[in-house]
């Protein structure tokens, strides 16, 4: 790139190139001689020529054009150039002001508005570019959502993919959609007004970094975040209602009927959903004594935390019992790393010998969540009957509860799949996404349906090939598996710190850093607050 100094440089800058002959080149594309450029003066790729008036900036003046959309990233400060910022809360503290909720408006090379942002408190803000790429998932969809001309969703993408192909093949939509609807009541996490955090904010205060105990504490107080995600109303807060979950699936269907050629006879497969308040993610007494007794031998869950099990004793329903998220765990594991008392541990699941309810997720609370559950496959079953013989319910609820629970156990060599976080062999790290194995088996188990719907011979993936190889799987049954070989990123970062070091020795295991707190407080900021 070459850069303009002065108004001088202007005169002297050579923004343009006379494009040769082609004709000499035989791997020209198109064949020798076919340019249609040959002979023009066209831009060079490495130079901005700028024009400048009196009083205008060069930067704001600049555009950029590719023939296609590249995503990216765009960071904005809004400054006030003649104040200084005395605010010691402002990123700006000292220096030139940054100018709050500034609305921005993004051009295309058109001048026709993509998109506007605001910049936030200390005059920042960013967006992802071309517009069509709203979020990080919706790099999924390209360049579907390039066609389309907006931003896209799954259903977008389904309705598009369906369209191209009308009359030309018979598509296939497995849909599986609805589990989100019970997720952030499961897990602890998410919701607006406040947002919700398994965070045992008062035993672990003292232990972060001032910006992020300052920030956590300002939230709580100004109701914008709740420490407390498992109370009676939270769930209720979090849960959808099961009329407005049947009126939304139902659009959806209707979407892929009224918005698709009538030459697309597709096939819906329509799957049930699993209980989420099963998942590896949820930790019960047996798990924190197993992990936790790793660090201090006497540790014990306190009297108020209901067993899945007497101590000591098989687990026989795994149903049973109360659950802490996999997040709040870690924080009680990094306590007691640091050298804090089973006691203070576990102040995070009671006080005064009552259980704290907003951060243990009981075993009536999970019952609440699965009978939820169990309303929104009945309406995933009305909404299939109602669509007609072209759709077709696959119960993989069914199927993943009773084999993750024991009931009918799914058996891959000598290896049993369960709901245990990594001990299980089904989830990855984040204890709610299945792992590589369980990812398989959950498509064998569609591909079985297919075949025997459609009359197809679909071959299924080899589970124990694929278990063989699975980063997460634990083989020396410390507890811990070896992970990938890529780095985590936000929360997904901590989960990693228990990445087992020898997967084939249960004496080595993971050491949990020196400066485990900052990595904390840097993990927090950036996937809650966006610091």
């Amino acid at each position: 790139m070459q850069y303009i100094k002065s108004h001088a440089d202007i005169t002297s800058l050579t923004a343009f190139t006379q494009v040769g002959d082609s004709s000499g080149n035989a791997t020209f594309p198109g064949g020798p001689g076919t340019s249609p450029y040959e002979g023009m003066q066209r831009p060079l790729c490495n130079v901005k020529l700028v024009s400048l008036n009196n009083g205008k900036s060069i930067a704001p003046a600049f555009n950029l054009f590719t023939d296609v959309p590249i995503p990216g990233r765009h960071w904005f400060i809004v400054i006030d150039d003649l104040n200084f910022s005395s605010n010691p809360r402002s990123t700006t503290y000292g220096e030139k002001a940054g100018m709050p909720f500034v609305p921005i408006g993004i051009y295309d090379y058109t001048d026709r508005l993509v998109t506007t942002v605001e910049s936030d408190y200390n005059g920042l803000a960013d967006v992802l570019l071309p517009s069509r790429f709203a979020d990080k998932y919706d790099k999924v969809f390209y360049p579907i959502n390039v066609k389309l001309r907006k931003k896209a969703s799954m259903i977008d993408s389904a309705v598009w993919l369906m369209n191209q192909y009308a009359g030309v093949s018979r598509p296939v939509v497995v849909f599986w959609v609805g589990n989100n609807d019970s997720s952030s009541a499961a897990l602890g996490e998410g919701g607006v007004n406040p947002t919700f955090l398994p965070i045992p904010f008062e035993q672990v205060a003292a232990e972060l970094t001032p910006l992020a105990r300052a920030l956590l504490a300002e939230g709580e107080a100004a109701g914008d975040l709740s420490f407390e995600p498992y109370t009676p109303a939270a769930l209720e807060r979090n849960l959808t209602l099961v009329a407005d979950f049947a009126a939304q699936y139902g659009r959806l269907l209707t979407r892929l009927k009224s918005e698709v050629n009538a030459a697309a006879t597709a096939q819906l497969f329509l799957l049930t959903l699993p209980y989420y308040s099963s998942v590896g993610y949820l930790m019960d007494s047996e798990d924190l004594e197993f992990y936790l007794r790793k660090l201090n031998p006497d540790y014990t869950v306190p009297p108020s935390f209901k067993r899945v099990a007497p101590p000591g004793e098989p687990i026989t329903d795994p149903m049973r019992g109360d659950r802490i998220s996999l997040l709040t765990f870690g924080f009680m594991y990094a306590l007691l790393d640091s050298g804090y008392s089973v006691d203070y541990v576990n102040a995070v699941l009671e006080t005064n010998g009552e259980q704290r309810d907003g951060m243990v997720l009981s075993e009536s609370e999970q019952g609440v969540i699965r009978a939820r559950i169990d309303s929104f496959n009945a309406a995933i079953r009305n909404a299939t009957a109602a669509y007609g013989p072209n759709a077709h319910v696959v119960e993989i609820a069914e199927y993943l509860n009773d084999g993750l629970s024991g009931k009918k156990p799914i058996v891959i060599g000598d290896t049993v799949l369960t709901r245990k976080w990594i001990r299980g062999s089904s989830f990855g790290f984040d204890g709610v996404h299945p792992n590589y194995t369980a990812q398989a088996l959950i498509a064998n188990f569609v591909l079985g349906q297919l075949n025997a719907t459609l009359g197809l011979n679909a071959p299924l993936h080899d589970l124990a090939a694929i278990l063989a190889t699975d980063p997460y799987v634990d083989r020396d049954g410390d507890g811990f598996a070896p992970g990938p070989s890529y780095r985590g990123d936000g929360i997904a970062e901590l989960l990693f710190l228990f990445k087992d070091p020898d997967d084939t020795s249960a004496g080595v295991q993971p050491v949990l850093p020196f400066n485990v707190w900052e990595l904390i407080s840097r993990a927090l900021l950036k996937e809650f607050l966006g610091g």
